[in-house]
């Protein structure tokens, strides 16, 4: 039997995504047999050794401590000032680390995730006043609850997600007892023309070395029904045939399949306009507000939901226009009240 003084080997999926975007999107699920300690599932890596280098994904810390985490480094040019967090979604707390480089670090410990249910976990780059705007959100697909986590604003312009997608499971801590298992399915990158292609064709890769020396072999990979997933520990061996690098391709639709925004306006009176979007709706990106055909206000701001008004006359009608996550988009009208 192995010794389990060392780690096991982590695995990576390499996707085939080679052009730039400004969303990606990864559905994940933890199978209650693969939910241990001292895990990192990540859904998403991106920009490896560049400006705006990050991942995002969940963690199992034990102890029913189930984390989000999201990870921006610094920018090369050091002369630059820190990245911020620009919001901060509710339990979200944000630090700064300086171990294997140096970047700015989201962690929630208790909004949750639990074993057996699909996640999406979505990931949008946008410019904002000279910088690039990082926002991370998830979805419970079981409960159909959308959480804005965080959004970063990081200092360096125009950058997109220009380099192929990694996903991948770590055990951080620990030993390579006992098993675990990470599920990923329905991935998708949007270009920055708009069109949304598939995560549907991954590059294998598992990490041996002296770290993982007495596990370095307890590793397995494959694909589902619509899924691709990942193994270790010490109960895991590969299947017939699979070294350490190989290649899957699943079968998913062409874009997502998740719903457009639904929102309502509950209020336009002379002073200001109101509207509701359900949190179980595809989340608010981008407002646009109109009276008469005019335009008063264009904004990227996923957490406003009001825009004040300076009518004299009743009876006139402002539109709202919601451009959603995904970049789907959405307008209602009302007539303004007194």
């Amino acid at each position: 039997m192995a010794d389990n003084t060392t780690r096991s080997p982590a695995i990576h999926f390499h996707f085939r995504d080679t052009f730039p975007g400004d969303i990606l999107l990864q559905d994940v699920y933890v199978p209650d047999d693969g939910a241990q300690a001292n895990t990192y599932y990540c859904a998403l890596q991106w920009n490896s050794l560049g400006d705006g280098q990050g991942y995002l994904g969940i963690q199992d810390h034990g102890n029913g401590d189930k984390s989000y985490i999201y990870s921006i480094w610094d920018p090369k040019d050091t002369s630059l000032p820190a990245s911020t967090a620009s919001y901060t979604g509710l339990w979200t707390k944000v630090s700064y680390f300086g171990t294997e480089g140096k970047g700015i670090h989201m962690g929630n410990h208790s909004l949750g995730w639990a074993p057996n249910y699909w996640y999406t976990l979505a990931n949008r780059v946008w410019q904002h006043g000279g910088h690039t705007r990082f926002g991370f959100w998830a979805h419970n697909q079981a409960s159909k609850v959308w959480t804005h986590l965080v959004t970063f604003d990081y200092p360096v312009k125009d950058i997109t997600f220009r380099t192929t997608t990694d996903s991948f499971l770590e055990n951080f801590f620990g030993t390579g007892r006992p098993d675990r298992k990470f599920h990923l399915g329905h991935g998708y990158k949007r270009g920055t023309d708009k069109t949304w292609r598939p995560l549907d064709t991954a590059h294998l890769h598992v990490n041996q070395g002296d770290r993982v020396k007495d596990w370095e072999n307890n590793y397995n990979a494959g694909v589902g029904y619509g899924y691709f997933y990942m193994e270790t520990g010490e109960n895991i061996h590969p299947a017939a045939g699979l070294g350490t690098e190989a290649d899957f391709k699943i079968t998913l639709p062409p874009a997502p399949l998740k719903p457009a925004v639904e929102f309502e306006i509950t209020e336009a009176k002379s002073h200001i306009v109101q509207w509701k979007v359900p949190e179980s709706s595809t989340p608010q990106f981008r407002y646009t507000v109109e009276l008469n055909g005019q335009q008063l206000i264009d904004e990227i701001e996923p957490e406003v939901r009001s825009f004040p008004l300076s009518v004299s006359n009743p009876g006139q009608e402002v539109k709202v226009t919601i451009e959603d996550l995904l970049g789907n988009v959405v307008t209602k009208t009302a007539k303004i009240v007194d």
